[in-house]
């Protein structure tokens, strides 16, 4: 019987592998134009304060270090954190995650550092031709402070508590306009209209689009977070901790899939085959979860 050719064998992958240069260049030069003219559209942060428009682009040819200007907090940001090539802190820049309230409504965390510093949100209720911009509750700046949740013109801001202070939650029903301290109620079951907020300790929130009004009920899950749409109810998570070898260190187990269809009341758990193997859950229509 004739003996493989191995040799032969890889020079022929390599052959069949081997790259064609000239097609690599003009790819690689196609990409960065599009990079460039892409980056030259994206908006890099969007506020609307009296009336006026602040935009910035991304992408491009270097520019040379711009002179610090703004604000004394941006002005000392600039000279405490000098960085050779680098640019002071941003006048106008996003803090967060846009939340969508709908499909018209969208919310922009943004901090405008154009005169004091200002935590504020960007909102457009007519997916982003106009944009207003109002403070977020509280004033001022603060790294604890995000826009959590929304629907339609409600929206749900959070300052994140410590171990001796709860969440403190405030709620706007005009775009971010105006707002107002929103406890968290507990019930035994959220009205269906109710919109999912998030998964908080022990409890699923979810707010009242009309009024701004906060409810939790119990979940049967730790560590969870809300997956799906808003009013499905569904959350992924854990069934309980086992202890590490570290002492005191626990870590938890049981990734599991809950749903609930009577607002809370009841819930119907389904646990993944291997915590290991499954890094995320994805809800497509309500009925249908997929692992991955």
């Amino acid at each position: 019987m004739r003996e493989p050719d191995f040799a032969g064998l890889a020079e022929a992958a390599r052959q069949a592998f081997r790259p064609d240069w000239a097609d690599v260049v003009a790819k690689a030069a196609r990409r960065r134009r599009l990079l460039r003219a892409f980056g030259a559209a994206v908006v890099a942060a969007v506020v609307a304060a009296g009336g006026g428009l602040a935009t910035g682009t991304l992408g491009g040819a270097p520019t040379p270090t711009p002179t610090p200007a703004g604000s004394p907090y941006a002005l000392r940001h600039a000279a405490e954190n000098p960085k050779p090539g680098g640019s002071p802190i941003p006048q106008i820049s996003v803090t967060s995650y846009a939340v969508a309230g709908d499909l018209d409504h969208l919310y922009v965390p943004v901090r405008d550092c154009r005169g004091r510093c200002v935590d504020m949100v960007a909102a457009t209720a007519d997916r982003g031709r106009t944009w207003s911009a109002a403070e977020l509750p509280g004033g001022g700046i603060n790294s604890s402070r995000f826009v959590v949740a929304a629907a339609g013109a409600t929206v749900v801001a959070v300052v994140r508590g410590r171990a001796d202070r709860p969440d403190d939650y405030r709620t706007s029903t005009d775009a971010g306009r105006t707002w107002r301290p929103a406890p968290v109620a507990e019930v035994a079951a959220l009205p269906a209209d109710w919109v999912s907020v998030e998964a908080r300790g022990d409890r699923l929130i979810a707010v009242d689009p009309r009024t701004g009004d906060l409810a939790g009920v119990a979940l049967p899950l730790l560590e969870a977070r809300v997956v799906g749409t808003a009013t499905d109810r569904w959350v992924f998570g854990y069934t309980g901790t086992e202890p590490t070898a570290r002492r005191g260190k626990l870590r938890y187990v049981g990734k599991s899939l809950a749903v609930t269809r009577d607002g809370g009341r009841t819930w119907s758990v389904r646990k993944l085959p291997k915590d290991d193997v499954f890094a995320d859950v994805a809800v497509a229509d309500g009925r249908r979860a997929y692992a991955i």
